[in-house]
């Protein structure tokens, strides 16, 4: 990539100096300064797609469907609960079964950018399919200008693609893990440019070209948007170590799904990766599918109704093309998958809950990202009997 020297118009200084910067709190901190310092960060894994929570989970539930309305009323009524981010799975096909897994689906670009519009304060992350022949230019241009619209609020989300069936609907040959991470890197390095440059820049890459590239508005964030990796491979790590400011990570998996050491391990080894890198500090969230109930045995039978109805078709699918398509997973037994597609599982009572948060938090994570089944609903008893005891514990302080 090299740079060629032209004049900015004056009038270019004058229109930039228009933009109004991140707004600040009482205490002077920024929507993204407050998320980065939360002790244990809230979010929600938005309702976006078809199948189940946050399309994570392949039963029959029915409990609400995946339209624009919904998700816009569940991403409100967690910004006026004080939560600190919404993030919608992207997907472009599904898993098929009964339930037709995830074949409703949402766009997440036009999602991310209505939600931005309507949200105040919580950061807004959008998922990008690197390798599905999105070019540099548009994730610069495009994530620049839902910047803007959120008010400096506005993350990339950058995953690779690791789905045969969704690279070829774009017409493209699937390529190795490897070289989707290099893609991604190359993809990255030059949308970071394009956001910098107040010059034309000439991108000349393995994978991308470009003349004369431009991209003005710059993002209103200083420095860059904040950018979430999901790769837990040893490459995915290093990509993640480089490149990302926040680390999504799955967990332990099949058996370990619900097992506190095992989320322990992953996040020693995301540590080690970024201090590998020089990196003394990446924010870690772990995705949670949670059923809570006022007792015990209220979770436990609602969790064995979620099995019972569950979609073992569209489970196997899923399970498939991800021990195919990605290190991130490993074979397990259907069972896990039901109840969640990757993510630490808990269903308990909201005393339980907020003790295995505290647990999670001691372990190193920083953040937790809500998978719901009746999102609204379950909004609002997290908000009534499960926040409440986060907060009286310290776990939502910020430090």
């Amino acid at each position: 990539m090299t740079q060629a020297t032209v004049t900015t118009p004056n009038h270019l200084e004058n229109l930039k100096s228009q933009y109004e910067a991140p707004a600040k709190d009482a205490e002077g901190l920024t929507d993204r300064e407050r998320f980065l310092r939360r002790k244990l960060a809230l979010g929600l894994f938005l309702p976006s797609m078809s199948g189940g929570g946050g399309g994570h989970y392949p039963t029959e539930l029915g409990l609400y469907a995946p339209t624009w309305q919904y998700n816009l009323a569940c991403s409100q009524r967690v910004d006026e609960l004080g939560w600190d981010f919404i993030f919608p799975v992207g997907r472009w096909r599904g898993s098929g079964g009964r339930t037709h897994f995830q074949e409703f689906s949402l766009d997440v670009i036009s999602l991310t950018a209505g939600l931005a519009a309507r949200t105040k304060h919580c950061m807004v992350f959008t998922t990008w399919h690197v390798t599905y022949g999105m070019h540099p230019m548009h994730v610069a241009k495009i994530g620049a200008g839902i910047d803007h619209v959120s008010g400096g609020r506005w993350g990339l989300n950058v995953v690779t693609g690791w789905k045969p069936s969704e690279v070829g609907m774009f017409g493209l040959p699937f390529v190795d893990k490897e070289s989707r991470y290099r893609m991604a890197d190359e993809l990255l390095t030059m949308v970071e440019v394009l956001w910098e440059a107040d010059d034309f820049v000439q991108l000349d890459g393995e994978f991308f070209h470009g003349t004369d590239c431009l991209v003005y508005p710059k993002p209103l964030q200083d420095p860059k948007p904040l950018v979430v990796s999901a790769g837990q491979s040893a490459v995915g790590l290093e990509f993640a170590a480089k490149h990302a400011d926040v680390v999504f990570i799955q967990g332990g998996s099949g058996d370990r799904s619900e097992d506190v050491s095992a989320v322990a391990e992953v996040v020693q080894t995301v540590r080690a990766a970024a201090a590998a890198q020089g990196k003394d500090r990446l924010k870690v969230l772990l995705p949670v599918v949670l059923g809570a109930r006022d007792t015990a045995e209220e979770a436990e039978a609602f969790r064995a109704e979620i099995i019972r109805l569950g979609d073992f078709d569209a489970a196997r699918n899923v399970l498939g093309d991800l021990v195919s398509g990605s290190e991130s997973f490993s074979e397990q037994t259907l069972e896990p998958v039901i109840l969640g597609v990757g993510g630490f599982k808990l269903f308990g009572t909201p005393e339980r809950v907020a003790d295995v948060f505290e647990q999670l938090s001691e372990a190193g994570v920083d953040g937790i990202q809500l998978i719901l089944f009746d999102y609204l609903n379950d909004i609002e008893y997290f908000a009534s009997r499960i926040q409440p005891l986060l907060e009286a514990r310290g776990l939502r302080d910020v430090v």
